[in-house]
C-alpha cells in the first residue's frame, strides 16, 4: 500500500492538465465562479509544478538557466491567474452593460468598449505566453544536459517554446487561433505530461531500490 501511495501525486498533477485541455480544446462554459476556481487551479498547479521541477532538476544540474526558467514559469502562471480573473470581470461588465435600460448592444459605443476591454485581457494573455515560452525554453535547455529520457523531453520543450513564442508575437494582439494559425499551448501540455510520467517512473524505481536494500 505504501509503495503505491506515491502514484497519487502524479495522478493529482494530471487533473489541472485535463481541466486546461478541456478549456483549450472545447467551447465548454461553466458558471463564472466555477470558471474562476477551475482556471485559477491551473495557474496555482503550474507554480507548484515549476518549483517541483526546479527542485528535481537542481539535484542533477545547478545552473542560472534553471533558476531563471523556473522563475519565468512562476511569473507566467501568476499572469495566467490574473488573465482569468480579468477575463471573467470583463465578460461580466459587458454582460451587465448590455442589459442596462436603454442600452443597445449593437451601438458603436458598446462595440468600441467591448473591443477595448477585450484587448486588455488579450494583452495579459500574451504576457503570460511570453514568460511561459521563455521559462519552458530555458528549463527544457537544462534538460538537454541531463542524461536519459529527460533529454528528449527537453528537445520537445524547446521546439514547443519557439513556436509558441513566435506564433503569439506574430499575431499580436490576437491569439494565433484567431489569426489563421493554431494554438501551440495544448501541445505544451504534452511536455508537462511527459515530465509527470518520467517523474513517477523515477520515483517508482527509487522505491523499488529502497525496498530491495531494506
Amino acid at each position: 500500500m505504501t509503495y503505491r501511495l506515491h502514484l497519487l501525486v502524479p495522478l493529482g498533477a494530471m487533473i489541472p492538465l485535463v481541466v486546461y485541455l478541456t478549456f483549450a480544446l472545447s467551447d465548454v462554459s461553466f458558471l463564472t465562479s466555477v470558471n474562476l476556481v477551475l482556471a485559477t487551479s491551473i495557474g496555482i498547479a503550474g507554480m507548484v509544478g515549476a518549483v517541483a521541477i526546479y527542485r528535481e532538476l537542481g539535484k542533477r544540474c545547478e545552473c542560472p538557466a534553471l533558476t531563471l526558467g523556473s522563475l519565468f514559469l512562476i511569473i507566467a502562471f501568476s499572469f495566467f491567474v490574473l488573465m482569468v480573473i480579468v477575463q471573467q470581470a470583463v465578460f461580466l461588465a459587458l454582460s451587465e452593460l448590455s442589459t442596462l435600460d436603454g442600452a443597445d448592444s449593437s451601438s458603436a459605443l458598446y462595440d468600441s468598449l467591448s473591443i477595448s476591454l477585450n484587448y486588455v485581457q488579450l494583452g495579459i494573455d500574451v504576457t503570460f505566453d511570453v514568460f511561459y515560452s521563455l521559462g519552458l525554453g530555458l528549463v527544457s535547455w537544462v534538460m538537454l544536459r541531463v542524461s536519459g529520457p529527460t533529454k528528449y523531453i527537453g528537445m520537445y520543450g524547446i521546439l514547443t517554446a519557439v513556436f509558441l513564442l513566435g506564433f503569439n508575437l506574430a499575431t499580436f494582439p490576437l491569439p494565433p487561433s484567431k489569426a489563421g494559425l493554431f494554438d501551440i499551448g495544448p501541445f505544451s501540455a504534452i511536455w508537462w505530461i511527459a515530465i509527470i510520467v518520467a517523474g513517477a517512473f523515477e520515483e517508482s524505481k527509487r522505491k523499488r531500490l529502497s525496498e530491495i536494500e531494506t
